[in-house]
């Protein structure tokens, strides 16, 4: 899943809802709404609250790598990055310990 959702999420916003909201509103616009909603929507996986505030940073930070690069891939391998820094030492840690059982 942490593989598997970035590519759909980048699709998803920084994709298309970057470019909506881009086109009548401007990109310092886009670059702002858009990583508040990427949050928002993973408010049902972490909760509302000050927990979302790197969310949106990391929405932002995937926003202006595709509006600076030109390319989705690039955000994707960005949000990739950031989700194994974030979910890989919690892999290691349950295969050392279902390892053991």
């Amino acid at each position: 899943m942490s593989f598997a959702a970035p590519v759909l999420e980048e699709v998803v916003f920084t994709g298309f809802l970057v470019n909506a909201v881009a086109k009548p509103y401007g990109f310092a616009v886009a670059v702002v709404t858009v990583p508040a909603c990427f949050a928002l929507v993973h408010g049902f996986q972490f909760g509302m609250g000050l927990q979302l505030v790197p969310l949106v940073f990391a929405g932002v930070t995937y926003a202006i790598i595709r509006l600076c690069s030109g390319s989705l891939l690039t955000a994707v391998f960005g949000h990739w990055t950031i989700n194994a820094v974030i979910f890989l030492p919690k892999w290691v840690i349950a295969v050392i310990h279902f390892a053991h059982v």
